[in-house]
């Protein structure tokens, strides 16, 4: 439970900090997901050459995996639009951090056992794919928020 509590943190973190919106950063997550799906038989031989000190607790596979999945969001991170206020930034960093965790769930429990919290792994586990369709329309709301906004207060400004 430690992992999850201190991976949602730091997902957290990284998109307050950052103040990028939800809907680019929650799409480049989905992406990365598709990504890591399509390529997870090669990413796995790609893992074996990988040779890693034996202190790791994480294994050679799930690093990669867990790059693979996180990497379209994180470069993001350093372009892109913004939140404007305070409010919409900790929504939106609730809403990466939240994903971004759910979506690790799955490598992190090939090489950390996640026994202990077991019941709450299987449930999400078991709702992934509600929680990525909710995510992918959350995504999509946002975008649409960010042109919609900024097109109606054009339209405002003029008259």
């Amino acid at each position: 439970m430690i992992i999850l509590i201190a991976c949602l943190v730091i997902f957290f973190c990284l998109a307050f900090v950052a103040q990028r919106r939800f809907g680019v950063l929650g799409a480049a997550l989905i992406m990365g997901y598709c990504l890591h799906q399509m390529w997870s038989s090669e990413l796995s031989l790609w893992a074996q050459s990988i040779v890693l000190p034996s202190s790791f607790v994480i294994t050679a596979s799930t690093l990669i995996e867990l790059a693979v999945i996180l990497v379209p969001s994180l470069i993001l991170f350093f372009g892109g639009s913004v939140y404007k206020n305070k409010y919409s930034r900790i929504f939106g960093a609730i809403g990466y951090a939240a994903i971004a965790t759910v979506l690790c769930i799955e490598p992190l429990s090939k090489s950390i056992d996640l026994n202990s919290i077991n019941l709450f792994v299987n449930n999400i586990l078991y709702y992934k794919q509600y929680i990525i369709t909710f995510a992918i329309l959350a995504a999509i709301i946002d975008m649409l928020y960010m042109y919609v906004g900024s097109t109606v207060k054009a339209k405002m400004s003029k008259h």
